[in-house]
């Protein structure tokens, strides 16, 4: 339960009235709540929480159910409307639990975060799923959004709390798919929503040496202006610059020795980036690079 949510509902409702377990199972709703309360905003949130005009909305379960009603009771007692609107039917609904709301079903949400359907997200998230569920991979709707190139869906995501730091099996976290993407739309947005883009993988890997890899100039020159090393190490002491001169990308091999890119400087096994260079096919314009 998030304690900080907790503690403001505690505030605005009274200890006894607080909906345990919707702050517990519906994070969302309860945010939402917290955030209106006080405004006719509020009301009509809750009167179509609770009313389902059309009749094809899942329903809460009818503990929650009795939670939402007593939010409403409380809530239109702060704002002077009547108790008696607030509570029509009350007893028959919970027991019957036709308190409807499209509650969150999350291979729907999952699917719908690799396809980039917004509306569905929207809908899903308003049902209060919870948004940093794993799949049985351990992978979020955020993992996927963005694996799959969603930007406006990733940024829904984020808008909503989802969580950057979610890895894969690799431990290679949604900054390392940018990268290597050459997305820098989407480094500016996990940058703008504070996301930290100095990671690593299980082993060492981070997203200037995906970039480097892959010779995604962009991402990495971006990279490289916000803070991260080019004289880092992965665990097998690799730097960017050997994974650059692997693959034989000039351009980064440039953009990295031209920010301290160190071309002798040895990895666990004794190779530096310049003999790494030196095996490539394209070796003869490659070292012409390090000699300048």
């Amino acid at each position: 339960m998030d304690a900080g949510l907790a503690n403001r509902l505690v505030e605005l409702l009274g200890e006894k009235n607080t909906p345990k377990l919707l702050i517990l199972n519906y994070p969302r709703i309860a945010e939402r709540i917290a955030q209106m309360w006080g405004r006719e905003t509020l009301v009509a949130f809750l009167n179509d929480l609770l009313f389902d005009s059309r009749g094809d909305r899942a329903g809460f379960p009818p503990d929650v159910a009795h939670e939402l009603f007593i939010v409403q009771r409380e809530h239109d007692n702060a704002m002077g409307i009547g108790s008696e609107a607030a509570i029509w039917g009350y007893e028959e609904a919970v027991r019957t639990a036709a308190i409807h709301l499209s509650e969150f079903d999350f291979p729907t949400f999952l699917e719908a975060a690799k396809q980039g359907r917004i509306e569905v997200l929207q809908e899903q998230l308003q049902g209060g799923v919870h948004i940093d569920e794993p799949d049985a991979d351990g992978l979020t709707a955020l993992w996927w959004a963005v694996y799959y190139g969603h930007f406006t869906a990733a940024e829904l995501l984020l808008q909503n709390g989802a969580r950057a730091s979610t890895s894969d099996h690799q431990g290679r976290q949604i900054v390392h798919l940018f990268a290597a993407g050459d997305h820098c739309n989407g480094l500016n947005l996990l940058l703008r929503f504070g996301v930290r883009l100095n990671v690593v993988d299980h082993s060492g890997f981070t997203p200037l040496m995906a970039a480097a890899a892959k010779g995604r100039i962009s991402a990495a020159a971006l990279l490289l202006e916000n803070g991260l090393e080019v004289t880092a190490q992965d665990n097998s002491g690799k730097t960017a610059l050997h994974y650059a001169a692997k693959e034989g990308h000039r351009r980064m091999v440039e953009l990295l020795l031209s920010h301290g890119a160190d071309a002798h400087f040895q990895d666990h096994h004794g190779q530096s980036a310049y003999e790494v260079a030196m095996l490539h096919p394209d070796s003869g314009k490659l070292k012409l690079l390090f000699d300048l």
